[in-house]
């Protein structure tokens, strides 16, 4: 007979993966990617990828709705409708492709002195030797590639925070030519 143990997922402590190479999500079964963050118990050795951990996670703060759409987990409805707008838009030969859920560093690097905002990762910072600061991570919903080579940014947004804000413009410095586009639904949240 064997004993069942309750996992309270609020236990999970984040954790890099690029530190851990190989590992499973013990709740899905896939490799979880080496650039994403996953959760890892305290006491015992199991492992949980983002999305398994966002299925879990019962409270969300603003009623988005995660919604699982080919495969993918994406945070509310308002991105699944978004990616089938533009699955009709490749499909139709108006963009080439499109990204999900990118990446972008936000780090300062110090040039004379003088700190400069920059989307160059700390890595390729340090094997310049230019001294540098880590900021934060933005993680801007779509990337679309157009066919003629040039690249939109696109962000869905329901409720906006303050910490959103500041990421956001944040990135809006370091891109400064860039075209960003901010996706809302009509009604999407309600201020208190």
């Amino acid at each position: 007979m064997h004993k069942e143990t309750k996992i309270k997922f609020s236990s999970f402590k984040k954790i890099k993966c690029s530190d851990i190479k190989g590992i499973e999500c013990n709740f899905c079964n896939k490799v979880i990617n080496y650039q994403d963050l996953c959760y890892k118990h305290p006491t015992i050795t199991i492992y949980s990828c983002l999305n398994c951990y966002r299925d879990t996670t019962k409270k969300l703060k603003y009623n988005n709705q995660p919604t699982e759409y080919k495969g993918g987990l994406f945070d509310s409805k308002l991105e699944v409708k978004y990616v089938k707008y533009l699955e009709i838009q490749k499909m139709s030969g108006l963009i080439k492709d499109y990204k999900t859920q990118v990446k972008i560093e936000i780090n300062v690097k110090y040039i004379d002195g003088n700190p400069i905002l920059t989307t160059e990762s700390a890595t390729e910072l340090k094997d310049k030797g230019i001294k540098s600061k880590h900021l934060t991570n933005y993680y801007i919903d779509f990337v679309i590639i157009n066919n003629d080579g040039s690249v939109k940014y696109v962000e869905t947004k329901g409720f906006e925070t303050q910490l959103w804000k500041l990421k956001f413009n944040l990135m809006e410095a370091i891109l400064t030519n860039a075209d960003i586009e901010v996706v809302k639904e009509k009604n999407s949240y309600k201020k208190k």
